[in-house]
């Protein structure tokens, strides 16, 4: 059965009206450019006729009548009583039953107003009604204007009477015991806000992560066009480049991916907070993506706007996979010159400045301390300052520019799936190849986790897969010495944060937060517990420092954690040692203690020789089980469960200070606990 039952009128007109009931969720603008030059003569079958329609005066009537259908006919009051609505429903059936049939004035305005007043308890519904008549007036607004420049006559009903302000329109829809003061929030400095909210006060002073933004963005639009099969599941490619002239040097960021529309390029992109993947507007821009169960790593709709980090020229040249059916150009150029200062131009770019085929570059005039800023770049690479920590097999001033840039543009993106590449002036080289990540060497892949630590191996340390029981590899980590090992955490590819504990990358969920600065990883706990294992079978006897950050991983295994005269022992070997003491201290791993230590850190480390007759167990847990969801393995306990049985009872004395050691002759004092063997 059809809703329209004629055939010949179906068959002729069902194009137009399938297309015109999708406009209705259209911005104005498409539906003005999509059918303005669409008059369709009368059928033949109805001949003879002098008519046609219109197709854009149709749209914009049944839009905009659809929009003004609001009153008490549309929500009676039987049905509210039978059905019961609740939340954002009954507010909307409670102003609409309040309402009257819409007239028109003298002055071309439609009137609006209610019977009844709105109480105190109904105010939700109230500003309901206050936002659907904006609504309206903004529909009604825009037919006008887009059907007088389309020298088309208007409608009589050209805007929403009393609709400047809440007052205004409480002349109509009126109130009682209560004022109707639009005390919503402002934004007075809308450039300011932007540029607290989406530059240095956000990411901190980092412009290497207003570069991090834009691949992944680009990213974002490789997987786009990926998933609605315009190139193949390998293809794609992003470019990172440096260009230089006389005068400037511009840094450029491309990709051969989907490309973006007029209005997105100035409607999306430039609605701060206003993402393409999660708005309405993907239905109408991108047909058939939603269904791909494509799922974009930018969501918050600032990243773009780090850019001007980098600098205040910025230029958007843009070139969509097809062009959309409302476009008059292949090919868009939005060129901002100084900043969010002034109104940027758009513009169709010129042949030299053409995409040769789909997708967006991002470019940027940038000064030298902005550049020598991103080239020295730490990012997530927590070992920048600590460079005691690895093997360096070149000095720092060795390593050439076009290095340290290739070495930066990896390290934003080390697990991408998709090709990068990285390019000044004519030299180019590719500095990531999809999911390459998991078959480099160790040596390679921890210089392109960490490039800030100059040059040369990073680290020598040998990286073990991290493998869930299915096979799938979520990660390559490593265990060294160290209070600052931290490994990398990636999204879909794109560094995303640190956690310590480990040293390599893992996989991780999205960002929780704006400055994507954390994550979490999305390996299993049995994982990471098997990644444990073989670490510890495969490197022999780790340093206890290291042991002591695994066991919670694997806090099954009685691993020799345990210091006592001199000796690293086991749970069960401290058990048999005690059974010689009667009276025993307990201390918690040590660290040098800048507030008390009258002596320096190095020293400490270097030249501290311990008491006997004192365990020192460790104490924190890491920041890696934390994030596992572990429980912290509480030492103490463990030794107080040794002591029984090696003592059958003991007593536990106050918490004291005590001399635990020293430093060439200066006596180190830390809180201990006592425990003295309890007569048979």
């Amino acid at each position: 059965m059809h809703l329209l039952e004629h055939h010949d009128l179906r068959a002729y007109y069902g194009d137009l009206i399938g297309e015109i009931a999708e406009s209705h969720h259209w911005p104005a603008h498409r539906v003005a450019e999509t059918f303005e030059h669409r008059p369709v003569n009368a059928p033949p079958f109805l001949a003879p006729a002098n008519w046609r329609v219109d197709a854009l005066k149709v749209a914009f009537l049944l839009r905009t009548a659809d929009a003004a259908h609001i009153d008490s006919q549309r929500a009676p009051w039987f049905l509210f009583a039978l059905r019961q609505p609740e939340g954002i429903s009954q507010s909307h059936w409670l102003f609409q039953a309040k309402l009257g049939q819409p007239t028109r004035t003298e002055r071309g305005e439609l009137r609006l107003s209610s019977g009844s007043s709105f109480a105190t308890n109904e105010q939700q519904a109230w500003w309901l009604a206050y936002e659907t008549a904006s609504m309206i007036d903004r529909e009604l607004r825009a037919a006008e204007s887009y059907m007088r420049d389309a020298a088309r006559p208007t409608f009589a009903a050209r805007a929403v009477e009393h609709i400047a302000t809440p007052e205004a329109f409480a002349t109509n829809v009126r109130t009682s015991g209560w004022e109707p003061v639009n005390v919503a929030p402002k934004i007075g400095n809308v450039a300011k806000v932007i540029a607290n909210l989406g530059g240095a006060a956000l990411y901190g002073d980092h412009p290497d992560v207003a570069l991090r933004e834009l691949i992944q963005n680009a990213a974002d639009a490789v997987r786009a066009l990926r998933a609605l099969g315009g190139i193949d599941q390998h293809e794609g490619k992003i470019e990172v480049a440096l260009s230089r002239d006389a005068d400037s040097t511009w840094l450029h960021v491309t990709d051969t991916g989907i490309g973006m529309s007029r209005f997105v390029l100035t409607e999306v992109l430039l609605d701060f907070g206003n993402s393409l993947w999660s708005s309405d507007s993907l239905l109408s821009e991108i047909p058939g993506l939603a269904s791909q169960e494509f799922n974009a790593v930018g969501r918050f709709g600032i990243g773009f706007y780090s850019v001007f980090m980098l600098g205040k020229r910025v230029k958007v040249t843009t070139r969509r996979y097809r062009r959309a059916a409302d476009d008059a150009s292949d090919q868009w150029l939005l060129e901002f010159d100084n900043g969010l200062g002034d109104r940027p131009t758009l513009r169709r770019p010129a042949s030299s400045e053409e995409l040769l085929r789909s997708g967006t570059k991002v470019s940027v005039m940038i000064d030298d301390r902005t550049l020598e800023n991103v080239l020295f770049a730490s990012g997530h690479d927590p070992f920048s300052d600590h460079p005691d920590l690895f093997y360096l097999d070149e000095s720092d001033e060795d390593i050439t520019e076009f290095a340290r840039f290739t070495r930066v543009v990896a390290s934003l993106c080390p697990t991408l799936d998709i090709t990068v590449g990285a390019r000044i002036d004519s030299t180019e080289v590719t500095v990531v190849k999809p999911n390459d990540w998991q078959t480099l060497e160790s040596d390679e892949l921890l210089l392109r986790l960490y490039p800030s630590t100059a040059a040369g191996v990073p680290l020598n340390c040998p990286l073990i897969d991290l493998r869930e029981d299915s096979g799938l590899l979520v990660g390559r980590v490593g265990y060294v010495k160290g209070y600052f090992a931290h490994g990398i955490t990636t999204h879909r590819g794109i560094s995303s944060g640190s956690l310590s504990g480990f040293v390599g990358v893992t996989l991780a969920h999205n960002n929780s937060d704006l400055a994507r600065n954390t994550s979490v990883p999305v390996a299993s706990a049995s994982a990471w517990k098997r990644c444990a294992k073989q670490w510890i079978d495969s490197t022999g006897h780790p340093d206890l420092e290291v042991l002591a950050r695994i066991h919670p991983l694997i806090r099954d295994h009685d691993l020799p954690l345990y210091r006592l005269d001199g000796a690293t022992l086991t749970k069960g070997q401290l058990t048999e040692r005690l059974a010689s003491y009667t009276e025993l201290l307990v201390c918690g791993e040590l660290d040098h203690d800048e507030s008390s230590d009258d002596i320096s850190a190095d020293k400490f480390a270097e030249h501290l020789e311990l008491r006997d007759g004192i365990v020192f167990i460790p104490i924190d847990t890491d920041e890696l089980t934390e994030s596992l969801g572990l429980a912290e393995i509480n030492y103490v306990r463990r030794v107080e469960s040794a002591l029984k049985t090696a003592w059958r009872g003991f007593d536990r004395w106050k918490d004291e200070e005590a001399v635990i050691g020293e430093v060439n002759g200066i006596e180190i004092v830390r809180e201990v606990m006592r425990y003295t063997r309890r007569a048979s």
